[in-house]
């Protein structure tokens, strides 16, 4: 919708905060999973993980802190950011409601979704 409504590249500006945000997402994700699965995985593996997704972690963050912070050179605006906020929020509220009603009305976990399936 603001691409349609205010041009294409407002909207650019908000994917590019969301892409930084969910990167950073996945490198906290790698540090967890090495410290929940610290006995299943080598200590190789764990540390590599626990560097890696720290180093992804601090890159992200910066560069996120720079886009904010100087918004007149890399363009972005308070609506951009609103779009960005909104999805996320839309994304809590979706996933809320759902694991709400199924679990009231059908009695489903939805939550088990997210665990891993074995591979045998």
């Amino acid at each position: 919708m603001v691409g349609l409504f205010y041009g294409t590249f407002t909207a650019l500006y908000g994917a590019a905060v969301a892409a930084l945000l969910y990167f950073m997402a996945v490198g906290a994700a790698a540090v967890i999973m090495s410290v929940k699965n610290s006995l299943k995985i080598s200590n190789t593996v764990r540390v590599a993980l626990v560097i890696t997704g720290s180093l992804t972690i601090a890159v992200m963050t910066y560069l996120t802190y720079q886009f904010l912070e100087y918004p007149s050179i890399w363009g972005g605006n308070p609506l951009a950011y609103g779009v960005v906020i909104g999805a996320i929020l839309l994304g809590i509220t979706l996933y809320a409601t759902s694991s709400y009603i199924n679990r009231r009305r059908y009695g489903i976990d939805i939550s088990i979704t997210y665990t891993e399936i074995p591979p045998e």
